[in-house]
């Protein structure tokens, strides 16, 4: 005859099945006393096993976890957004690690497939001497979310987030974590019959002492905004802040602090993108020790480097190389400081430059720029031969601290230079910290070069303008000045660009289309300001006949 107690035992245990053979849905814990799963891997098996029907959160209680640990898809019934989170709980600590690492078992958390995960506030740790990956992301894993966790590698570690190799991943989210030595801190490998990860976005990180890359990325239209990149003693000679191979990524607000390795940034194309393009804006490098070679490479169809402070210490690295692969580049309202006496600028093919203006390209040696193998000495030489930077200019910044680790921000009297002043760019409305760009003056819109807004002062600017006769109709001509196509005519046939510039700014007016049937001239159209509104610029528009009817006196 079976015991009573045997057959309660049954009982609860066929009971227990059919409550856990019910989808999940809410919270549950795990760890810890009383919680509803020992271990995480329970857990997981659970998930696997009964699927979701609604948002799901595993609250992780304090302690160290010891378990490798694979997520894949799994039912879902809800929603098919429905977020499944893994975080640790209120006032704990969570350590998860896994000490029996192999050369091809070497992760402890693999995302395989898995959609809609969000990890967070665990610190993942590499216990084993070599190889180790502390997330590895697998075949269409995408819409997942790393936030708030401590990656701590070692000297000998793998990658601690890596995509070896990338298929139809699209919306990987890495926000506000730490990371802490390894070869690289994020990683995404090898590509895939031309596939490339989409959605791709790196926020608000802090990466620490890798050996050779802080992030590496083969994706398509990845941002990569507000992170903290050192580069220390304990990194490798060849190290690279950003190995990015992305056609149009967008690079904002991230400070990089060189103190070893090669690169701050290295940008190559994956995609022939003419349109869009890659943007690189309101970054600042500081370029400490050698053998550092550069702060900005770019090789790339089409780029626009706006408001970046790069500053190096070392006189055989420029602040920006572009390469001679480059097409299409645009350089506006930079700081390009190099206080060992080396290059700000080396450009290797003039026409991989679309525009390059408002910048200060400052040197404390003999060649303040390169281009096409030719050192310039000074900025003008360099504006004469190449056309460009003809309002940049050159002029040493003082900085807050050049030794610290924000140490790009300006300080007096560089905050209150009005030679930093420039032409905003409409598209960049704040700088590094957030604070708003100045709007400027009526007519005018300025803003201080590099990552950092200065004071503004109470500045007087100068219309460009001038007279136009034999037009009938105003609507027929369009001209343009600086690429500014904004102008206005007045009833007594003399006009004006709504743009105003600063004191010694250089313009030039073109004629962009005449009116039918006419042909029209200019005279006075380019030149510098020198403390007056421009008023002599000539238009004259005459008819093709009459034109015709006087050649043929000749």
């Amino acid at each position: 005859m079976r015991k009573p107690y045997q057959l309660i035992t049954v009982l609860l245990f066929i009971f227990t099945r059919q409550i856990s053979a019910d989808p999940l849905a809410g919270l549950y814990t795990i760890g810890g006393v009383n919680s509803n799963y020992p271990t995480i891997g329970a857990a997981v098996d659970d998930l696997h096993a009964n699927g979701i029907s609604a948002p799901v959160t595993f609250g992780i209680h304090n302690g160290t976890y010891n378990e490798q640990i694979t997520i894949g898809n799994f039912t879902r019934t809800g929603n098919a957004d429905d977020l499944v989170t893994f975080r640790k709980l209120i006032h704990t600590t969570v350590n998860w690690e896994f000490s029996e690492q192999a050369v091809d078992n070497n992760w402890v958390l693999r995302l395989d497939g898995a959609q809609y995960i969000t990890v967070s506030g665990i610190i993942f740790n590499a216990v084993t001497p070599i190889f180790s990956t502390l997330i590895k992301l697998d075949g269409d894993t995408s819409n997942n979310t790393i936030l708030d966790c401590d990656f701590n590698g070692n000297l000998s570690s793998g990658s601690l987030i890596v995509l070896p190799v990338s298929k139809n991943n699209r919306n990987l989210i890495f926000r506000n974590n730490s990371f802490i030595r390894g070869n690289a801190g994020i990683a995404f490998g090898t590509l895939n019959n031309g596939t490339f990860p989409t959605g791709v976005e790196i926020l608000d990180n802090t990466f620490t002492s890798q050996s050779r890359y802080a992030i590496v990325l083969s994706t398509d239209g990845a941002l990569i905004k507000g992170n903290n990149i050192f580069a220390t003693t304990i990194s490798s000679p060849d190290y690279q802040g950003l190995l990015i191979r992305d056609s149009t990524v967008v690079i904002e607000n991230n400070i990089i602090h060189m103190t070893k390795g090669t690169l701050a940034m290295s940008l190559s194309r994956l995609l022939n993108n003419l349109q869009q393009g890659a943007r690189i804006v309101n970054n600042m490098i500081t370029l400490r020790l050698g053998p550092i070679s550069k702060g900005i490479f770019v090789d790339l169809k089409k780029a626009s480097i706006y408001h970046n402070t790069v500053r190096s210490d070392i006189s055989i690295a420029p602040a920006l190389h572009v390469d001679a692969g480059t097409q299409s580049v645009r350089i506006h309202n930079n700081l390009f400081i190099n206080d060992a006496g080396g290059l700000t600028m080396q450009i290797d093919n003039r026409n991989s430059i679309t525009s390059s203006n408002h910048n200060n390209l400052y040197t404390t040696g003999n060649t303040v720029a390169q281009l096409a193998g030719q050192d310039y000495a000074t900025l003008s030489n360099y504006s004469d031969v190449s056309g460009l930077d003809l309002d940049s200019t050159s002029v040493a910044v003082t900085f807050i601290d050049i030794t610290g680790i924000n140490n790009l921000h300006l300080s007096s009297p560089s905050i209150n230079d009005e030679s930093l002043l420039a032409t905003r760019q409409i598209s960049v409305d704040v700088d590094i910290d957030g604070d708003i760009r100045s709007l400027g003056s009526v007519g005018m819109q300025v803003t201080f070069k590099g990552a950092d807004e200065g004071n503004i002062p109470n500045i007087v600017t100068y219309s460009v303008g001038g007279t136009i006769t034999g037009l009938n109709n105003p609507d027929d001509l369009v001209m343009s000045m600086n690429n500014n196509y904004d102008f206005n005519i007045s009833t007594i046939n003399e006009f004006s660009f709504t743009q105003e510039l600063l004191d010694h700014n250089h313009y030039d007016v073109t004629i962009e289309s005449e009116p039918p049937n006419k042909i029209c001239t200019l005279i006075n159209s380019s030149g510098s300001i020198n403390g007056l509104d421009i008023q002599n610029i000539e238009v004259t528009c005459l008819n093709e006949t009459d034109i015709i009817f006087e050649n043929s006196f000749e």
